[in-house]
């Protein structure tokens, strides 16, 4: 490729289905943040949000993240020229979680939490074409975490909800400042107030009031990826996320989502054979400090 392609290539347009999409550009704060779906985005966008001259009309108090997009032009805090991600002068931010609990999230809180009358109508689409790929009749009350699962199994990256395609399809060829983790958001904090002195305030999971909740610990040999909707809303706390992942269907993740395991191991500095410890043992998920080492930023 000539270098006349690289120019043009650098200032095309940022395509509609593109990866880059996700990307929000806030300028005055020289920042650059991709916006991972299930990776804590709504607090940080949030959080970045109250502090941007771009987005001065948006009311923390009052409002949520989703609704201030559904009524805010979205282009104009959107990455739209793919040079804005190699510019010196802004810092590029994204926010990394551990796949096999972001999995687990999305299906509890995209199939499960909504409840038989609250489900969206694409989500009950999704129900539908996982039933015809698998074969089996299969309802929105008796969708399970491993239908969920080997459904996904049979799609490629763009035919997945975003809320469960890998963050690899959102990294793509993306070079970053700074590599957060879900389960470390003070390190993203630090991160923000040391290089742009934006402090986005405490990160606690009172903080984050759509956050799930789960039991501690094991789930005393729970095969929690075979239990119904109704099974899982009867109870008090969600199991843990290691509960979920028999052996055949930690295998089926593997299969399906292992670059999405190497990309968190890698830029965290974890090991794969202890992020996949706790699961191969069914005991609980909830990023064991201390015995996975998390040493790179």
């Amino acid at each position: 490729m000539d270098i006349t392609q690289d120019i043009i290539d650098a200032i095309r347009p940022i395509h509609r289905r593109s990866p880059y999409k996700f990307h929000y550009f806030l300028r005055d704060l020289g920042l650059v943040y991709l916006a991972i779906p299930k990776n804590a985005n709504s607090f940080l966008r949030h959080a970045l949000f109250a502090h941007s001259k771009m987005t001065a009309d948006f009311r923390p108090a009052e409002e949520s993240v989703a609704a201030y997009m559904n009524r805010t032009p979205s282009r104009r805090l959107k990455v739209r020229r793919r040079r804005a991600l190699s510019n010196p002068h802004y810092c590029r931010l994204v926010v990394l979680r551990n796949p096999l609990e972001r999995l687990v999230s999305a299906y509890l809180e995209k199939f499960v939490r909504p409840g038989p009358d609250g489900m969206a109508d694409k989500y009950r689409g999704i129900v539908a074409r996982a039933a015809r790929a698998l074969d089996r009749n299969i309802t929105p009350e008796t969708f399970t975490f491993e239908d969920f699962l080997r459904h996904a199994a049979t799609c490629d990256d763009m035919e997945l909800n975003p809320h469960w395609r890998p963050q690899q399809h959102y990294v793509a060829d993306t070079t970053f400042d700074f590599h957060g983790d879900v389960a470390d958001l003070e390190a993203t904090r630090a991160f923000l107030l040391g290089r742009l002195g934006i402090d986005i305030g405490a990160t606690g999971g009172d903080r984050r009031t759509n956050a799930l909740r789960y039991a501690g610990g094991a789930s005393d040999g729970m095969d929690a990826g075979r239990l119904t909707p109704t099974d899982l809303r009867a109870m008090e706390a969600y199991p843990a996320a290691a509960s979920f992942y028999a052996p055949p269907l930690l295998e089926c993740f593997l299969q399906r989502y292992e670059p999405d395991l190497h990309l968190y191991a890698t830029r965290l500095g974890y090991t794969r054979e202890a992020l996949l410890a706790p699961f191969r043992a069914g005991g609980p998920a909830m990023n064991p400090r201390g015995t996975i080492r998390n040493t790179g930023r």
